[in-house]
């Protein structure tokens, strides 16, 4: 089973969203591997959750955290492949991984910062990735998207649904990115929302 585009799960949490992901074709799984935030997800954890699945690559999601090379050094231990990050510094001297900036833009104000970004300030990057709740800047986001893809490929996660995906623009974006939920109770989940999405990129 694959699916018609790149896909990123972020936020995972559960051995129960991991394998369902993985089943479905997903190509990235992300962590928040980032100690005393909400969703957490501990080296201990996180070895549990990924010894049930494979087929699939890992991202170690920091946020606006600055890595220390020992944690740079753990994320090679555990076959993590791309590391992603709100701070564009915090990327740039991060070696031997594929590296994802991600934008989090929720007014006009953080749109016009991100429509300063030029070539030269992505060249530390391999992928950006356009977050957004606000469904009232979907237009001007994918303006945006439209201007970075000419030199960096951008993965879409906002304005996301079950009939958004079936008109996404390949030649702008390079895939989407979709997040994980907590567990009902160990084993049991909701996945509506994302099978909805999933179901319509299954390749035929």
């Amino acid at each position: 089973m694959g699916l018609l585009t790149f896909v990123k799960v972020g936020e995972v949490t559960n051995l129960s969203d991991a394998r369902y992901c993985a089943g479905m074709g997903v190509d990235l799984l992300g962590f928040n591997v980032v100690e005393g935030t909400i969703g957490y997800v501990d080296p201990e954890k996180f070895k549990e959750i990924t010894g049930w699945i494979a087929g699939v690559s890992y991202c170690a999601e920091l946020g606006d955290h600055y890595p220390s090379d020992r944690l740079i050094e753990s994320f090679k231990n555990a076959n993590i492949a791309f590391i992603e990050s709100k701070d564009i510094h915090a990327l740039k001297n991060i070696v031997g991984f594929e590296k994802i900036f991600r934008i989090s833009i929720q007014d006009e104000i953080d749109l016009i910062e991100a429509g300063k970004m030029n070539t030269d300030s992505l060249t530390n990057t391999d992928y950006v990735l356009i977050h957004s709740e606000n469904e009232l800047l979907v237009d001007q986001l994918d303006l945006l998207a439209t201007n970075i893809s000419k030199s960096t490929p951008v993965i879409r996660s906002y304005g996301l649904d079950s009939d958004s995906v079936q008109t996404l623009n390949k030649r702008v974006f390079f895939g989407i990115a979709l997040k994980g939920s907590e567990e009902i109770k160990p084993g049991y989940k909701d996945f509506d929302e994302l099978a909805d999405i999933l179901e319509e990129l299954e390749e035929d």
